[in-house]
Parts: C-alpha cells; sequence; structure tokens
C-alpha cells in the first residue's frame, strides 16, 4: 500500500507548475488524509537520486511540463501516466484539466511500470513546508539539499522574501503557492 500511496504523492507533484509550490499538509489534503504531511516528506525522501541531479549538484531539474506523459531518464524512456484512477481523477479535477492520452486504464499504476520515480523526473523541490520553508535538512551524497533545493527553486523563479517575524529568507506563499483544489 506504501507504494501505491507514495505513488500517488509523485504524481501529484509532477503536476505542481514550474515556478509554483505546495505543501506537505496540501498534499497530504488531495490525498484525503490517507497520508499525513510527515508521510508526503517520507515519499519524497524514498525517492532514488539520479547521478545527474545528485551527485552533481547541477540544476537538471524535472520536466517543466507537469502533464507530459513521456518522461526520460538516463535509463531511457517511460510512460506512466498515472499512479491510480483516484489519484489522475482528483489531479484532473483539481487542476481544471485533463492531459491527452491518461484516460486510457484506469488500473495503470507506476508499479506495473517498473517504477520510473527518481529525483530527476519527480519536482520534489516545489515541495515546501506550510511557513514557505525548507524541510530537507540532510546532506545526501555530499549535496547539502536545502541549498539544492533553493538553488532549483530561484532559477524556476520562485520568489523568496524575508519574513519579518524572524528576519529569515522564505518563500512569498502568496505568490507562489499553487492552488489546484481552490
Amino acid at each position: 500500500m506504501a507504494k501505491a500511496v507514495f505513488a500517488e504523492v509523485y504524481e501529484i507533484v509532477r503536476l505542481i507548475p514550474r515556478g509554483k509550490v505546495l505543501t506537505y499538509g496540501y498534499i497530504s489534503d488531495m490525498l484525503e488524509k490517507r497520508l499525513s504531511a510527515q508521510g508526503v516528506g517520507w515519499a519524497l525522501n524514498a525517492l532514488s537520486s539520479s547521478s545527474s541531479s545528485v551527485s552533481s549538484g547541477s540544476s537538471s531539474a524535472p520536466s517543466d511540463s507537469p502533464s507530459d506523459s513521456s518522461l526520460h531518464s538516463s535509463s531511457g524512456s517511460y510512460s506512466c501516466s498515472s499512479a491510480s484512477s483516484r489519484s489522475s481523477s482528483s489531479s484532473r479535477s483539481a487542476s481544471g484539466s485533463s492531459s491527452s492520452g491518461s484516460s486510457s486504464s484506469s488500473s495503470s499504476s507506476a508499479s506495473s511500470c517498473g517504477e520510473p520515480y527518481n529525483s530527476a523526473n519527480v519536482p520534489w523541490q516545489r515541495v515546501v513546508n506550510v511557513g514557505g520553508r525548507f524541510s530537507t535538512h540532510k546532506v545526501r551524497d555530499g549535496v547539502d539539499l536545502s541549498r539544492l533545493q533553493r538553488s532549483l527553486l530561484m532559477e524556476e523563479g520562485v520568489k523568496f522574501i524575508i519574513d519579518p517575524k524572524d528576519g529569515q529568507e522564505r518563500i512569498d506563499m502568496n505568490e507562489c503557492l499553487w492552488r489546484p483544489l481552490s
């Protein structure tokens, strides 16, 4: 079951437009609380790193087009467009549009496609905490994930502001929060 709900997290994260962010809790809400906000974080932490995105520290961010069902990685090409019919239908209604070609098999799942999810094709950097700050306080493969996340978001045009309450930098959530369920 964890694999299926993690795949739903990845499909939701793939829908986040470039330059926008979602919170762990918002994704939990989109999943009808079947996974807590912390669980969403665990799902993103479980993504395998692609050799190009983490080890080089370069900005090989995932595809700009979240509705693009053709995903490419260093090992080849994938065409898994939905984690489950439940996730894709709620995602489609949340975004207000349907991606072409994704309505074929409602039993299609990421696990039946060889689990193509990794840090190169799921834009993990677009998920932040409710305060517009990073919860990636780890170093993995010699890379400071908070710095990498900030760098990738800056390249996407995400606006950062100084919080007047504590003088710390955070994402301008008024401008950058994607609200697919509104």
